[in-house]
């Protein structure tokens, strides 16, 4: 069984529809969240991932963003007494908020569910990740955020070469049986 989240239903028939050809069922989930609930509840041969999905961490970041300004903010305020006796403190909260940020924006997805397989003692399960379109990954990108391979989405948008990449990409990253 293959994982399919994206955001796109358009594309999820698309991909249903080629890998069906190939052999293979597909689950299709379009959000972070149905994500993270479909790894914890089933064990898939592959998981084909948008990399735009989130996992809620948005949210997150962008309350983490928010802390930062105010905190930068109360620095601006404070008297230079005031400044002085609290400038680690409030230098430690920066790095620690700036700490959350940068995990929220950095492939937060994958790592959750990274984590999720390592907690659970489960194996790892290739992802290929969906970027941006007309964007691609490199190997570094590609081995920090936890993603196996990649597919562009033009890619996926095209018959004839979407067929063929799947057909690739099954072969190479599922183990038959």
């Amino acid at each position: 069984m293959i994982l399919v989240a994206i955001k796109s239903v358009h594309l999820q028939q698309l991909l249903i529809g080629e890998l069906f050809e190939l052999g293979y069922l597909a689950h299709t989930v379009n959000s972070g969240e149905a994500v993270l609930e479909a790894v914890r509840l089933a064990q898939y041969q592959l998981i084909i991932l948008d990399l735009s999905l989130s996992s809620g961490t948005y949210k997150r970041y962008r309350q983490a963003l928010q802390d930062l300004q105010q905190l930068k903010s109360a620095s601006l305020e404070s008297s230079t007494s005031d400044f002085t006796e609290s400038l680690n403190a409030r230098t430690l909260e920066e790095l620690k908020i700036a700490d959350r940020v940068a995990t929220a924006a950095d492939g937060e997805l994958v790592c959750e569910i990274r984590q999720f397989e390592q907690s659970s003692h489960k194996s790892s399960v290739p992802i290929i990740g969906i970027p941006a379109a007309g964007t691609t990954l490199d190997e570094p990108t590609k081995r920090r955020s936890g993603i196996d391979d990649f597919i562009s989405r033009e890619k996926l948008l095209q018959g004839a070469e979407r067929q063929e990449a799947l057909r690739s990409l099954t072969k190479q990253w599922i183990q038959q049986s």
